[in-house]
């Protein structure tokens, strides 16, 4: 079982990130904020998104929004990549 930590900014986002480094994903929506995506992170790791392996954490990591495939750069759409994100075994 695995859960993904925050451990700090790595690029833009649309809204102010609320989380602290060190603190949890608790969910995750990809297609929120018209595919910019919105994260909510918990400093309890009991209301973290648990994931039975580490590839599907990675697989939420890189998930490319529907709505909104691609950046203003061309490159693929990411939200989740604007934070530096750490996927730890529990």
């Amino acid at each position: 079982m695995y859960v993904i930590r925050y451990a700090g900014m790595a690029g833009t986002v649309i809204e102010k990130s609320h989380a602290n480094p060190g603190e949890y994903l608790k969910d995750y929506k990809p297609e929120a904020h018209g595919g910019q995506g919105y994260a909510e992170f918990t400093g309890d790791i009991h209301d973290a998104i648990v994931f039975e392996d580490m590839a599907e954490a990675y697989r939420l990591i890189f998930t490319v929004p529907v709505r909104k495939p691609k950046r203003a750069d061309g490159k693929a759409n990411m939200p989740l990549r604007a934070f530096h994100l750490v996927v730890e075994k529990l």
